[in-house]
């Protein structure tokens, strides 16, 4: 729609005019979100007005995940919620109210836990994650896969009647500090106690979560935001706020987290077009479930010569060398296949980086045959 006529004439006008006179957003804003993707992990107390107002200023698409239903003690502060959604999966309860807020977005729907094995390519398509999760090993999860892949980050935290909020802009290739620069060691879960237990302001919850949907579309539009390395602090008993700093730790455990440059690796690193495949060995590192029945016919008829499968699961734990062994002879040409050509390509990254020159990545995947197909 953006791409086919003047905001002017567009049917969204009007929706968003009240965008048009901002500084720094306008109608070329609105276009920039309209196509963008936005993934909330996390549907209670933070999630439902950050969900809220990411829907109504146009994000186009909002991928919501929680594994949840609603429960009746959600309702003192998760808003998109009434009695009658007792029982329903959060997620889909979301969906509808977030289509009928703004039937021009699509929404995607995730009854799922956010994992550390998440599929790489779904986290590469996204310009941006809001971590609205209540405890601490998904917030390092989602943090670390972040920083791996260079996605934005905006996180949030309530303690009874303080809120906290810090801005991750990985995908920006700022320098700065991280969360584990800020907690070297992992704390663990119910080390402080948690919201059934102490409580929580609701209203509280919903000024973070706004401020979370604030600081995601000041990135999102490429505005000046809060800087890595501070944490905003609002205390509710008097309605004060604070910054807190920290600095960056060289010696802290998220130098040890792989960081890819996605565009760099794309662009820096060789790639195999389908019609290049005619006597090539495949590595297939996509997992198990992933392999459709027809996928290495289809390989085949592209003339590969030999198809080995070696899932990224087990691969991340393989030096170099024994996985270019798996492959068979030294400097035989190798083909690398996943689904949409992003974790093929870190992987090719890996190897040229350690000296094995003979692996490309195959451009858009597996998935990228089919359609071409």
């Amino acid at each position: 729609m953006w791409d086919t006529m003047d905001t002017d004439e567009a049917p969204s006008s009007q929706r968003y005019q009240r965008h048009f006179g901002l500084e720094g957003w306008g109608s070329a804003g609105q276009k920039k979100l309209g196509k963008t993707r936005v993934l909330i992990v996390g549907l209670g107390g933070l999630g439902c007005p950050a969900a809220r107002y990411l829907a109504a200023a146009g994000v186009g698409t909002l991928i919501l995940m929680d594994p949840d239903k609603v429960e009746l003690s959600n309702l003192q502060r998760q808003v998109l919620y009434d009695d009658a959604d007792c029982g329903s999966t959060k997620v889909s309860v979301a969906g509808h109210k977030l289509r009928a807020q703004n039937p021009l977005i699509k929404v995607v729907e995730i009854k799922d836990y956010f994992r550390a094995d998440i599929d790489p390519d779904f986290v590469a398509s996204l310009d941006l994650v809001l971590d609205c999760t209540d405890n601490f090993a998904s917030r390092f999860a989602i943090h670390d896969i972040c920083r791996q892949f260079s996605i934005n980050l905006v996180q949030a935290a309530l303690y009874t009647w303080e809120g906290q909020l810090a801005v991750f802009d990985f995908g920006e290739q700022t320098q700065g500090p991280c969360l584990r620069c800020l907690w070297p060691e992992q704390p663990l879960d119910g080390c402080v106690g948690t919201c059934g237990e102490l409580g929580v302001a609701g209203a509280l919850a919903g000024a973070l979560g706004s401020l979370q949907a604030l600081s995601g579309l000041r990135i999102l539009l490429g505005l000046p935001c809060q800087k890595r390395g501070e944490l905003f602090i609002l205390d509710g008993r008097n309605m004060q706020s604070r910054i807190l700093n920290w600095e960056v730790c060289t010696t802290c455990s998220c130098q040890r987290v792989a960081k890819y440059d996605k565009a760099h690796v794309l662009a820096t690193h060789p790639t195999s077009d389908f019609d290049q495949l005619n006597q090539k060995v495949i590595l297939d590192i996509r997992e198990t479930h992933e392999i459709g029945l027809d996928d290495y016919s289809i390989l085949e008829n592209y003339g590969a010569s030999r198809i080995t499968h070696l899932s990224k699961s087990k691969l991340v734990s393989m030096s170099a060398q024994a996985i270019a062994q798996h492959c068979g002879p030294n400097n035989e040409p190798v083909t690398i296949i996943c689904s949409a050509g992003v974790r093929s390509a870190i992987i090719v990254d890996y190897l040229k980086k350690n000296g094995y020159q003979n692996f490309v990545s195959l451009d858009g995947g597996m998935m990228g045959i089919k359609q071409r197909r």
